[in-house]
Protein backbone atom coordinates (compact mmCIF):
# COMPACT_ATOMS: atom_id res chain seq x y z
CA UNK A 1 0.00 0.00 0.00
CA UNK A 2 1.37 3.39 -0.98
CA UNK A 3 0.29 5.13 2.25
CA UNK A 4 1.42 2.43 4.68
CA UNK A 5 -1.89 0.66 5.36
CA UNK A 6 -1.92 -3.02 6.26
CA UNK A 7 -5.35 -4.04 4.97
CA UNK A 8 -6.32 -4.67 1.37
CA UNK A 9 -9.96 -4.76 0.30
CA UNK A 10 -12.51 -3.13 -1.99
CA UNK A 11 -16.03 -2.46 -0.73
CA UNK A 12 -19.14 -1.11 -2.36
CA UNK A 13 -22.75 -0.78 -1.39
CA UNK A 14 -25.96 0.12 -3.11
CA UNK A 15 -29.11 1.28 -1.33
CA UNK A 16 -32.46 2.20 -2.85
CA UNK A 17 -35.38 3.67 -0.88
CA UNK A 18 -38.90 4.23 -2.22
CA UNK A 19 -41.80 6.01 -0.50
CA UNK A 20 -45.33 5.60 -1.88
CA UNK A 21 -48.18 7.69 -0.46
CA UNK A 22 -51.26 5.72 0.50
CA UNK A 23 -54.69 7.05 1.56
CA UNK A 24 -55.11 8.55 5.02
CA UNK A 25 -51.85 10.49 4.89
CA UNK A 26 -49.92 7.27 5.31
CA UNK A 27 -46.90 5.87 3.49
CA UNK A 28 -45.55 2.59 2.17
CA UNK A 29 -41.75 2.65 2.58
CA UNK A 30 -39.44 0.11 0.95
CA UNK A 31 -35.69 -0.25 1.02
CA UNK A 32 -33.21 -2.57 -0.69
CA UNK A 33 -29.51 -2.84 0.22
CA UNK A 34 -26.64 -4.78 -1.33
CA UNK A 35 -23.09 -4.67 0.00
CA UNK A 36 -20.00 -6.49 -1.28
CA UNK A 37 -16.39 -6.53 -0.16
CA UNK A 38 -13.49 -8.34 -1.85
CA UNK A 39 -9.79 -8.70 -1.18
CA UNK A 40 -7.44 -10.27 1.34
CA UNK A 41 -8.92 -8.45 4.36
CA UNK A 42 -12.55 -8.19 3.34
CA UNK A 43 -14.81 -5.85 5.22
CA UNK A 44 -17.98 -7.39 6.69
CA UNK A 45 -21.52 -6.02 6.61
CA UNK A 46 -23.96 -6.86 9.38
CA UNK A 47 -27.38 -8.28 8.58
CA UNK A 48 -29.12 -7.53 11.87
CA UNK A 49 -30.20 -4.59 13.97
CA UNK A 50 -32.91 -1.94 14.09
CA UNK A 51 -31.61 -0.43 10.83
CA UNK A 52 -31.22 -3.76 8.96
CA UNK A 53 -33.17 -6.99 9.51
CA UNK A 54 -34.95 -6.37 12.81
CA UNK A 55 -34.85 -9.17 15.43
CA UNK A 56 -31.62 -10.55 13.92
CA UNK A 57 -28.63 -10.02 16.20
CA UNK A 58 -26.38 -7.18 15.08
CA UNK A 59 -23.43 -8.46 17.09
CA UNK A 60 -23.37 -12.16 16.20
CA UNK A 61 -20.44 -13.12 13.98
CA UNK A 62 -22.71 -15.49 12.00
CA UNK A 63 -24.66 -12.41 10.84
CA UNK A 64 -21.60 -10.52 9.56
CA UNK A 65 -20.74 -11.38 5.96
CA UNK A 66 -18.66 -9.91 3.14
CA UNK A 67 -21.74 -10.00 0.85
CA UNK A 68 -25.21 -9.07 2.07
CA UNK A 69 -28.53 -8.32 0.45
CA UNK A 70 -31.75 -7.40 2.21
CA UNK A 71 -35.08 -5.70 1.61
CA UNK A 72 -37.42 -4.00 4.07
CA UNK A 73 -41.01 -3.10 3.49
CA UNK A 74 -42.97 -1.00 5.95
CA UNK A 75 -46.49 0.45 6.08
CA UNK A 76 -46.60 3.68 8.10
CA UNK A 77 -50.26 4.20 8.87
CA UNK A 78 -51.41 7.42 10.54
CA UNK A 79 -53.41 6.63 13.66
CA UNK A 80 -54.17 10.15 14.90
CA UNK A 81 -53.00 13.72 14.70
CA UNK A 82 -51.72 14.78 18.10
CA UNK A 83 -50.62 18.41 17.58
CA UNK A 84 -49.33 18.42 21.15
CA UNK A 85 -46.60 20.67 22.56
CA UNK A 86 -44.57 20.59 25.74
CA UNK A 87 -44.65 24.35 26.38
CA UNK A 88 -43.34 23.86 29.92
CA UNK A 89 -39.99 22.45 28.68
CA UNK A 90 -37.19 24.16 26.86
CA UNK A 91 -36.63 23.37 24.16
CA UNK A 92 -40.26 22.65 23.49
CA UNK A 93 -41.26 19.43 21.73
CA UNK A 94 -44.07 19.27 19.19
CA UNK A 95 -45.67 15.84 18.67
CA UNK A 96 -47.30 15.93 15.24
CA UNK A 97 -49.03 12.54 14.99
CA UNK A 98 -48.89 8.87 15.90
CA UNK A 99 -48.24 6.21 13.24
CA UNK A 100 -48.70 2.46 13.33
CA UNK A 101 -45.78 0.61 11.70
CA UNK A 102 -46.21 -2.83 10.14
CA UNK A 103 -43.03 -4.25 8.61
CA UNK A 104 -41.29 -7.24 7.06
CA UNK A 105 -37.52 -7.56 6.54
CA UNK A 106 -35.75 -10.34 4.64
CA UNK A 107 -32.13 -10.89 3.63
CA UNK A 108 -29.17 -13.16 3.17
CA UNK A 109 -25.42 -12.93 3.68
CA UNK A 110 -22.54 -15.00 2.31
CA UNK A 111 -18.76 -15.05 2.19
CA UNK A 112 -17.96 -17.65 -0.47
CA UNK A 113 -19.44 -18.41 -3.88
CA UNK A 114 -20.26 -21.93 -2.70
CA UNK A 115 -22.67 -20.45 -0.12
CA UNK A 116 -24.65 -18.62 -2.79
CA UNK A 117 -24.59 -21.73 -5.03
CA UNK A 118 -26.07 -23.81 -2.18
CA UNK A 119 -28.64 -21.10 -1.28
CA UNK A 120 -32.17 -22.24 -0.48
CA UNK A 121 -35.14 -20.13 0.59
CA UNK A 122 -34.92 -21.53 4.14
CA UNK A 123 -31.50 -19.83 4.47
CA UNK A 124 -33.09 -16.37 4.39
CA UNK A 125 -33.14 -14.28 7.56
CA UNK A 126 -36.65 -12.89 8.07
CA UNK A 127 -38.42 -10.73 10.62
CA UNK A 128 -41.84 -9.16 10.83
CA UNK A 129 -43.38 -6.90 13.39
CA UNK A 130 -45.26 -3.82 14.45
CA UNK A 131 -44.49 -0.54 16.13
CA UNK A 132 -45.62 2.98 16.92
CA UNK A 133 -43.79 6.10 15.81
CA UNK A 134 -44.24 9.69 16.92
CA UNK A 135 -42.65 12.26 14.59
CA UNK A 136 -41.49 14.95 17.01
CA UNK A 137 -40.03 18.36 16.33
CA UNK A 138 -37.71 20.29 18.64
CA UNK A 139 -38.54 24.01 18.56
CA UNK A 140 -40.91 23.08 15.73
CA UNK A 141 -37.90 22.90 13.39
CA UNK A 142 -35.67 19.88 14.00
CA UNK A 143 -37.27 16.46 13.45
CA UNK A 144 -36.70 13.72 16.00
CA UNK A 145 -38.71 10.49 15.62
CA UNK A 146 -39.55 8.48 18.74
CA UNK A 147 -40.27 4.84 17.88
CA UNK A 148 -41.13 1.65 19.75
CA UNK A 149 -41.04 -1.58 17.71
CA UNK A 150 -41.60 -5.27 18.35
CA UNK A 151 -39.93 -7.63 15.85
CA UNK A 152 -40.28 -11.41 15.54
CA UNK A 153 -37.58 -13.40 13.75
CA UNK A 154 -39.79 -15.79 11.79
CA UNK A 155 -37.18 -18.45 11.07
CA UNK A 156 -35.86 -18.71 14.67
CA UNK A 157 -38.77 -17.52 16.80
CA UNK A 158 -36.81 -14.79 18.56
CA UNK A 159 -38.60 -11.60 19.71
CA UNK A 160 -36.88 -8.24 20.14
CA UNK A 161 -38.14 -4.85 21.34
CA UNK A 162 -36.53 -1.66 20.03
CA UNK A 163 -36.88 1.84 21.42
CA UNK A 164 -35.21 4.34 19.13
CA UNK A 165 -34.77 8.07 18.79
CA UNK A 166 -33.97 9.40 15.34
CA UNK A 167 -34.81 8.72 11.74
CA UNK A 168 -35.47 5.36 10.19
CA UNK A 169 -35.00 4.71 6.52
Amino acid sequence: NSVGGDQLYHSAGLEAVQYVPIPGESTWASRAFYGRSTGEDRQVFRLGGVDRIRAVSSGAEANKKSNVAFVSSEARLRIKYLNARTKFLFPDFFFKAAYLLVFDDVGYGWDEGSEIDAFQARDLQNSAGVGISWPTFILQSFQLNLTVQWAHQTNKGQDVWYISVGPSF
